[in-house]
């Protein structure tokens, strides 16, 4: 099954912001009828655009079922087996997921879950670059987004049941509250998974701008105990020009 959405295209708005550009450069417009006139052709323009882009709606492909269970079934190797079977595992527990909340007729829920969804596969978008990364993901997997498939399941079985008693509806609107939160909890392990990237990059820096230091190329003033940097001087500026020129 093909989940897709179309979005109108902008072209009808830029096309007539020219129109209106060229129409003030080419025709008078100091008189009220002027700027009557000018209304009127605008809006024909942009109508007559906006028609025929609307038969060329650009149509977006979102995720389905259907092409999480492909995506398990076809993916390459990291060279890592714990990161594939996290991997294929994930993605078909993520096709469990997008066809419970395809199944609700609650569009909140649905728009729910799909963000939920954009955000594992992210997360699983950074396990394929670092299969390392995922033994940090073991709760992730074992607990969070099985704990996601059933609360989805239940609220899919609730609203079959046609029921406006209390405790179906207070259990319901629980589930769609809980979603928020289990969003912004993947959004935190992803986070979560460029702690190291994070802690290497400032290490470089830090070794950088000592070996620039100490190598001239970089002035330093002591503040408390850490090094501030201070505008460098036009003679380190060149000198570091000479170096990279070296180098190349």
């Amino acid at each position: 099954m093909e989940n897709n959405t179309k979005a109108r295209s902008a072209l009808p708005y830029y096309v007539t912001a020219a129109a209106v550009i060229i129409y003030a450069f080419l025709l008078p417009l100091y008189k009220p009828m002027h700027y009557l006139i000018a209304t009127v052709v605008c809006g024909i323009i942009f109508l007559v655009t906006d028609s025929i882009m609307s038969k060329k709606a650009v149509t977006w492909q979102m995720n389905t079922a259907e092409q999480m269970e492909k995506q398990a079934a076809k993916m390459k190797s990291t060279g890592n087996p714990e990161a594939d079977a996290l991997l294929k595992d994930g993605k078909q527990m993520l096709a469990n997921i997008i066809r419970a909340g395809d199944s609700t007729g609650n569009e909140t829920v649905k728009q729910k879950t799909t963000e939920i969804v954009a955000v594992c596969m992210k997360i699983f978008d950074y396990v394929q670059a670092n299969p390392t990364s995922a033994s940090k993901l073991k709760q992730f997997m074992n607990f969070y987004l099985p704990t996601v498939e059933k609360l989805l399941t239940s609220y899919q079985k609730l609203e079959a049941t046609d029921s406006t008693g209390e405790n179906v509806t207070k259990t319901m609107n629980s589930i769609e509250g809980t979603l928020d939160t289990i969003r912004g909890a993947f959004e935190k392990q992803l986070d979560s998974l460029f702690e190291d990237t994070a802690v290497d990059i400032t290490a470089d820096i830090s070794v950088l701008k000592n070996q620039l230091a100490q190598n001239g190329l970089a002035e330093y003033q002591m503040t408390g105990n850490n090094l501030s940097e201070v505008p460098a001087t036009a003679q380190a500026i060149d000198e570091i020009q000479q170096v990279l020129s070296q180098g190349k």
